[in-house]
């Protein structure tokens, strides 16, 4: 219940039982939505942000209540948060102030942002395996024959590691940063990847030129963040890898060997292998360094509370050394945090307090979550929905494109069109579209997805059609319809999976509404309606 009074402090906004929120706490609160959101400041926005603010009290309260604030997960969590803070606080301590963000850097992420490209690759387990695949390459051989030796996909063996087009920030970090370096037609130098170590050729760049100074400055703020997360995750690695240098860690291969065989070894052809390993004691060490060792204990107490992300990269015994060099290292530095006494400022302080508050709330969220995801769902129920609400894969096409950047020649190639020259063989002649060109001007089967504005118009056309020019900034292009698929109904067991993770999501929603309503029954909650609109944020 909500009741306007001014009967308390005029510096609290709102208060309920012994839970008062300050003008301070509300403002500052509100500065950073509105901050956050680009908002416009309004009375209902203000109300609707103290709501929230009065909700979140009411969950913590209710956590703290059912003792959920001090259990072993919460213990285990909380310790996680104040290492982070730590280490964050150390990266400020020692990095962050030498580190200094330019227009220039700015601008190029954002025309990352801007950008596509095609690309292909190939890797090794070894940095000597991939300088070798790029001598071969820059010998003669092609990447459609050396793929057939690399994947295990056949789609990637076939296509010679054609990945199609990419945006900056779908690959994982290595990858993207090298593919965005290197020049349309240049095979790169070997670098590290989850897998090992790879090499790639940009086959093409897609740049959108369309972009107005008010885009980029809307932006500049979170550009701005990101090329700064990104130096700052340089210059972390390198630091670590003074650190891990420094520490001359070594490994005992026999422990390293029998630990991945036991834990992270799954390949099915392996399983006798992995019963007949012995069980490792707790103290068997497994790395050595400067006077000190890891044994296993320590070791599996340390990747038990690593994020899944960190787990997935273990896939080789090479993966599993890296993650316990990281672990070492880590260690290291928050020995030297705790010893620079980093957590007693104010900051570090306020940063652990809103993060163990976060944590609460999504902990709260969790148990709700528990308790919904054990509910059964029968196949008839997932069948009535799928009936009632069919998906559908989208509609593809498969183009022929004569790509023009040089506007001169649009008029030579529809004349040459007109008197029935091949549209393969002028695609072979001008499209700058070097590896479509290739092939007789073929792009492959794309939906909507890769073709953009001008899909539309292409899946109309017949069969053999060909029109142009269209502009597709900055150039000019010619097209030809090779195929069409319509779209297809994705068959039950396709979306069966994920029509009940929809119903879970609503069900984990309608507890979350019912016991939000629980928590505020018979509560007394006073507003003081004058102060929350005449607070004047800075």
């Amino acid at each position: 219940m909500w009741n306007s009074a001014n009967s308390f402090q005029n510096d609290f906004v709102a208060k309920f039982d012994s839970i008062e929120i300050s003008e301070k706490e509300f403002s500052e609160r509100m500065k950073k939505y509105l901050d956050k959101t680009g908002t416009k400041d309004n009375i209902l926005l203000r109300k609707q942000v103290l709501q929230n603010m009065i909700n979140e009290k009411l969950i913590i309260r209710n956590l703290q209540s059912r003792n959920l604030d001090n259990d072993s997960i919460s213990f285990q969590n909380k310790s996680i948060i104040k290492n982070q803070i730590l280490i964050n606080e150390f990266v400020k301590k020692i990095l962050l102030d030498t580190l200094k963000v330019s227009e220039e850097e700015i601008l190029n992420e954002f025309k990352k942002g801007n950008t596509n490209l095609r690309v292909r690759y190939l890797y090794s387990s070894t940095f000597e395996g991939a300088m070798e695949l790029k001598s071969r390459l820059l010998k003669g051989e092609k990447f459609q024959n050396l793929s057939k030796e690399i994947f295990l996909d056949p789609a990637l063996a076939k296509n010679g590691g054609d990945l199609g087009f990419i945006k900056h920030g779908e690959m994982e970090k290595s990858f993207d940063e090298v593919a965005f370096a290197t020049e349309v037609g240049k095979i790169s130098n070997p670098f590290k990847i989850k897998l090992g170590f790879a090499i790639l050729k940009v086959e093409d760049r897609n740049e959108q030129n369309l972009f107005s100074q008010f885009d980029f400055e809307k932006m500049r703020t979170d550009l701005s963040n990101k090329v700064l997360e990104n130096k700052i995750d340089k210059s972390i690695n390198n630091y670590s890898s003074k650190i891990a240098e420094n520490l001359k860690i070594k490994f005992d291969e026999n422990i390293i060997d029998q630990l991945f065989l036991k834990h992270f070894n799954f390949n099915n052809s392996e399983i006798e292998k992995i019963n007949n390993v012995k069980e490792l004691p707790d103290s068997s060490k497994v790395a050595y360094f400067n006077g000190s060792n890891m044994v296993i204990k320590e070791f599996l107490l340390y990747y038990s509370v690593s994020s899944q992300r960190q787990k997935n990269r273990i896939t080789s015994k090479e993966n599993l050394k890296e993650f316990i060099t990281g672990l070492i290292v880590r260690e290291n530095i928050l020995q030297s945090a705790n010893e620079k006494n980093l957590f007693s400022n104010t900051d570090a302080i306020l940063e652990y307090e809103n993060a163990i508050q976060n944590y609460y709330l999504m902990r709260w969220k969790q148990e709700i979550e528990k308790n919904i995801s054990s509910i059964k769902i029968s196949d008839s129920e997932l069948k009535k929905i799928y009936n009632e609400n069919p998906i559908y894969h989208p509609a593809e096409i498969n183009v022929s494109e004569i790509l023009l950047s040089d506007k001169s020649k649009i008029a030579e190639v529809n004349l040459k069109l007109k008197k029935g020259i091949s549209f393969e063989k002028l695609a072979k002649e001008y499209s700058i579209r070097l590896w479509s060109a290739e092939n007789g001007g073929v792009l492959g089967f794309g939906t909507k997805d890769k073709f953009g504005p001008i899909f539309d118009t292409l899946y109309n056309l017949k069969k053999g059609i060909v029109i142009g020019p269209i502009s597709v900034p900055p150039y000019f292009g010619f097209y030809k319809l090779i195929e069409k698929k319509s779209p297809i109904k994705k068959s039950f067991n396709e979306v069966k999976q994920n029509i009940k993770t929809n119903i879970l999501q609503e069900k984990i929603k309608e507890k979350f509404v019912l016991n939000l309503q629980n928590l505020h029954l018979n509560l007394r909650v006073e507003i003081n309606n004058d102060l929350l609109q005449n607070i004047i944020l800075n």
